[in-house]
């Protein structure tokens, strides 16, 4: 056991890369865009970009994520196929729980739900 394996047992940078994942749920941003993002709000910098696949394959190797790769090629489409993954928690309340969203939250912003036409209907008169 080096010294370069202390990273991958820090709780709190867990924390970050799980709180980073669950902003990111459902997109495909790339490693450097999720390692950018542990920073975001927090007073750390952000986690080298080499250190990140290693916290995302334990989060896989625990069942806790998982990757959904592209699929369906459609010869005619004019824009080119997605060829990285979107990342998914395997229990969508993780994230709730990771960022800290309870159900008073939840109940006064719909669109965390994905429920956007909700917002739409409720602001119209």
């Amino acid at each position: 056991m080096g010294a370069d394996t202390a990273p991958y047992r820090s709780v709190d940078t867990a924390r970050l890369v799980l709180r980073s994942f669950a902003r990111n749920i459902g997109t495909s941003a790339s490693v450097s865009a999720l390692a950018r993002d542990t920073a975001a709000g927090e007073q750390a910098s952000p986690l080298d970009r080499k250190t990140l696949p290693a916290f995302l394959h334990a989060f896989e190797r625990v069942l806790l994520c998982e990757d959904c790769w592209p699929w369906g090629f459609q010869p005619a489409a004019k824009q080119a196929m997605r060829s990285r993954p979107k990342r998914f928690l395997c229990d969508p309340s993780i994230a709730t729980g990771v960022l800290r969203v309870g159900p008073r939250r939840l109940a006064e912003a719909p669109e965390f739900m994905g429920c956007a036409s909700l917002v739409r209907t409720r602001a119209s008169p």
